[in-house]
């Protein structure tokens, strides 16, 4: 379902334009049964035999599985980028550039991408244009789908067409000295859905404070639904407004606008000579009206601009693509970890949102108990990478979650199937390496770490040349860019890197490694904490604001002031016992105490608990019920 905006002048006998704000008080929208009779009117046609195509766009040759868009790529589908409505080409990496984005093509579609939590032309979409020959007509038409639940927020440019003599003006800014040299008509959408055309023009329609843009809706749309937009433009007599502004979507008009003042006096010179492709939310990067809690997904496809003609190849069909969009490839498993079992849960469906919860369970974690919730069933034989009592994590490279591979099938033929390239190893420990690796490829690993702590990840890969380059990153947040994998002589000859990583919370962490250029293989990789933690026999520091437990009475503590306490000796040796508080009486405390420098932690849901399962000099009491009184022991 989609609306769309038009209103008909019964004095002329024809539609006129439709000034719409998105903050004016009144709108006038109408639904598509509504204007079946009205859209017969419309008069501007002209036969498609005099249309020129001159850009013609599909991505019907990058089928398979989705792998990163690069710049190179984008060069061999679009022709020459250019940067004349923006400071540089963004979004599509290049040798030494990675950006955050990572939009990539598959299943023969482009597929943009939005990071959570962040908005602006630096961190989401992709960023370029493209001159062609000079007209005073032009259609451009797309198809375009917003991912599943797609979040709107404030909105989020998309394509459309400009002209101009020099540099196109589409910044609030950069216009006072590029507006009457030009015009630009780009694409947005907007709150609930709503798509407008996001105009910069040398006259403004209407007055309006500031130097930004001015909407002009022609639709409302549905997330995960294909549409296909039409956008027509005819350049208006210099100094005059007879110019045309025309938007369909799925082939009913939605704005027919034909007072448009692209040109002033004097200014013939400035034509549609222009394709801006233009797709970002926002906005600048911090302003949090159009950020998404979510990473999202647009996907579009059929890329078309014609010259010298008004309404080419009339009939759209509106119908869902013969290329309906898969789950990502080689996509294995997902889970998400929290300490009580509804936060695991609500962490598994925005962690793991492409995935189906199958199981939950409670498991023990080098101590500390952890509901885990995964899309496989939870038994004796589930694998995840779990940090070890010192807080390392090894992963073996085969044991991947989720994978992006440039080739089909297993090269190699080992471990398991699928099209990552697995081969026996002939490092040291024997198993399994990852080989073949090339640019565009990813591999994904989930895993859960018990601690907050500073890391250094190891990488344990070899290369017979020197040309390997990848980036790593953290639940979708870059950590290393384009780092080099070192030369060993052979595909066999194995070498440690280490890097910084900076800091990780407890939890589950999506740890992906990026591939720009290869060949090289990967054994194994490992997260250490950066530093050692103090012994945890050693007694606690003086300084400590936490009660102090001393002897081995029954002792009320007041939650209020400190949660923390520090015991006289180690827990490994003891017997730590808890009650509901005798003295406060209005609440009896449900919650967890867990070791801070040892390990282990308890859960306590009834009026006693007794537990020999922690180690460690100090513990924390966290209440799941607000209560900040209970009662402990230590013998």
């Amino acid at each position: 379902m989609f609306i769309i905006n038009r209103k008909e002048n019964t004095d002329k006998g024809h539609l006129t334009s439709v000034i719409t704000f998105l903050t004016a008080p009144c709108r006038q929208v109408l639904t598509i049964a509504a204007l079946s009779v009205i859209i017969g009117m419309s008069s501007v046609a002209h036969s498609a035999d005099s249309c020129k195509l001159v850009r013609d766009i599909n991505f019907n040759n990058r089928s398979g599985s989705f792998k990163s868009y690069t710049q190179a790529m984008a060069t061999a589908d679009f022709g020459t980028l250019e940067k004349n409505a923006a400071g540089d080409v963004r979004g599509l990496d290049r040798p030494g550039t990675t950006w955050r984005a990572r939009n990539a093509v598959g299943n023969g579609v482009l597929r943009t991408n939005y990071p959570a939590n962040i908005a602006g032309g630096t961190n989401s979409g992709i960023l370029f244009d493209q001159k062609f020959a000079a007209a005073d007509e032009a259609v451009m038409q797309y198809r375009i789908k917003f991912g599943e639940n797609f979040e709107w927020a404030a909105g989020g440019k998309l394509p459309g067409l400009a002209g101009g003599t020099g540099r196109i003006p589409v910044g609030c800014t950069q216009n006072l000295n590029t507006i009457e040299n030009g015009f630009s008509a780009r694409l947005m959408w907007r709150k609930r859905g709503d798509l407008v055309v996001y105009t910069y023009f040398p006259n403004r329609l209407e007055p309006r404070q500031g130097n930004c843009g001015i909407d002009y809706k022609f639709a409302e749309v549905e997330d995960n639904r294909w549409y296909t937009i039409r956008q027509y433009i005819k350049l208006n007599t210099p100094g005059q407004k007879n110019g045309v502004l025309r938007m369909e979507i799925d082939g009913e008009v939605g704005l027919d606008m034909r007072d448009v003042e692209y040109r002033i006096s004097g200014k013939s010179s400035v034509k549609i000579n222009d394709f801006i492709f233009h797709t970002y939310r926002g906005g600048g990067a911090n302003d949090t009206r159009f950020h998404s809690p979510n990473n999202e997904y647009i996907y579009m496809d059929d890329f078309k601009v014609w010259t010298g003609c008004s309404n080419p190849d009339a009939d759209i069909p509106d119908e869902t693509p013969d290329n309906p969009i898969p789950a990502e490839p080689e996509t294995f498993s997902c889970f998400a970890a929290a300490k009580g079992l509804d936060d695991a849960k609500d962490n598994f469906a925005s962690q793991c949102s492409n995935f189906a919860r199958k199981d939950c369970d409670q498991l023990s974690a080098n101590g500390q108990q952890w509901w885990v919730c995964s899309s496989q069933t939870i038994d004796d034989e589930f694998d995840q990478p779990i940090a070890n009592s010192a807080g390392v994590v090894d992963i073996e490279a085969e044991q991947y979650a989720r994978a992006i591979d440039s080739t089909a099938g297993n090269k190699g033929n080992a471990y398991r199937t699928g099209n990552v390239d697995i081969q026996a190893t002939e490092d040291s420990g024997g198993g399994f390496n990852i080989g073949w690796m090339a640019a565009g490829e990813t591999l994904s690993y989930d895993l859960l770490l018990t601690k907050a702590r500073d890391y250094v990840l190891e990488l344990r890969t070899a290369s017979a040349r020197d040309s390997g380059l990848i980036s790593v990153l953290v639940d979708g947040e870059t950590r290393l860019s384009n780092e080099t994998i070192d030369y060993t002589g052979d595909f066999q000859a194995y070498k440690t890197l280490t890097f910084n990583i900076g800091e990780l919370s407890a939890g589950r962490h999506d740890l992906t490694i990026e591939i720009h250029n290869g060949p090289f293989n990967l054994n194994w990789l490992r997260l250490t904490p950066a530093t050692d933690e103090a012994p945890s026999d050693q007694p606690p520091e003086e300084s400590s604001n936490c009660h102090q437990y001393t002897g081995s009475e029954r002792t009320e503590l007041d939650l209020r002031s400190t949660t923390c306490v520090d015991l006289p000796a180690n827990l490994a040796d003891k017997t730590l016992q808890v009650w509901d508080s005798d003295t406060h009486k209005q609440c009896n405390f449900r919650g967890a105490v867990e070791s801070l420098n040892g390990n282990g932690m308890h859960q306590i849901d009834s009026n006693y608990e007794s537990t020999t399962g922690l180690s460690g000099t100090r513990i924390n009491f966290n209440a799941s019920n607000g209560c900040e009184f209970v009662k402990m022991r230590l013998f």
